[in-house]
This record gives structure tokens, C-alpha cells and sequence, in this order.
């Protein structure tokens, strides 16, 4: 460092908050320089003088702030993890005891949920072909039956009266 140039207000300023930000050079030319001398105690004076501001501004405090002394901390309880072990058992069989009920499949069964299964499949079946035959219902096929064509004027009058003849 040239001895006409002096350190600049911002090395000076970071140089009162930290001393190692200046390098070794700078901190020498501080040390000899009567100018950079002058200065940073300048600058160290007003910072001090806004610090001491800055505390006659503010309004006094109220009530004492105290921290909390420092608890020495305990080491986890054991029975934490056999807690989460014991739920976690409990729920597994709360679930399989829910299941086992719906895949009540065993080897021994087989034949008869399949025996079931296609018993119910006839069955629809027979269902199906009957409703292919006569798709009304039973009731109406009886009535059917008993119907005579003779009294078919009569019986028309008393499902639609009122009605005209247009013929």
C-alpha cells in the first residue's frame, strides 16, 4: 500500500466491527498512519455517541425480562416406542380380525362357494328364459287365462269409463 493512499470509510467501519477484515498492510497503515488513525476513532466516537442516542430514545422497560435456567433434559422414555409398537400390533389385528371373515376362502370351502355360484347363475338363468317365454308377470298371466271375449266391452268400460265408441 502506497503511503498516499488511506484506508476508505468502509474498510474503516468494517475494520471497528471486525479487526481481521482489514489485511495485514491495512492493519499496519492503520497502526502508523496519524490520518486513518484520526479517522477511525471519528468514526468509533460517532457510533458511539448514536449507540448512547439511541439508548436515551427508548422508552424504559416495564418489567425485567429473565430467562429460564436450563433444565438438564431426560432421556426418552422406553415405553415411547413400545407404545407406537403395541399400537401398531393392535391396529394389524383389529384389521385382520376384519378380514377374516371376508375372505373366508379356505381349501376346504372352495367347492362349495363355487357349487354356490353356479347354483345362483341357474337359477338367473331359469329366470331369464321363463321372462323370454311370457314377460308379464304371473299375475297378469292368470288373469289372462280366465279372460272371455264375450264381456270384453264390459271390462274395457270399467278400466277406461267414459269412453265412446268411434266404430
Amino acid at each position: 500500500m502506497k503511503k498516499d493512499e488511506h484506508i476508505t470509510a468502509d474498510e474503516l467501519v468494517m475494520a471497528l466491527i471486525d479487526k481481521g477484515s482489514l489485511t495485514p498492510e491495512k492493519q499496519s497503515h492503520l497502526a502508523e498512519c496519524p490520518v486513518c488513525r484520526a479517522q477511525s476513532a471519528r468514526l468509533a466516537g460517532d457510533l458511539s455517541g448514536l449507540g448512547d442516542m439511541a439508548k436515551a430514545m427508548v422508552p424504559p422497560m416495564q418489567t425485567t425480562i429473565m430467562l429460564p435456567e436450563a433444565k438438564a433434559l431426560k432421556p426418552a422414555r422406553p415405553w415411547g416406542l413400545r407404545l407406537a409398537y403395541g399400537s401398531a400390533l393392535a391396529a394389524a389385528l383389529v384389521v385382520l380380525v376384519l378380514a377374516v371373515p371376508v375372505l373366508n376362502i379356505t381349501p376346504g370351502n372352495k367347492l362349495e362357494v363355487v357349487y354356490r355360484n353356479m347354483l345362483s347363475d341357474a337359477k338367473l338363468m331359469i329366470e331369464i328364459d321363463r321372462m323370454v317365454e311370457n314377460p308379464m308377470p304371473d299375475t297378469w298371466a292368470a288373469f289372462d287365462d280366465d279372460f272371455e271375449a264375450e264381456g270384453s266391452d264390459d271390462f274395457m268400460e270399467d278400466i277406461a269409463p267414459g269412453g265412446e265408441d268411434f266404430s
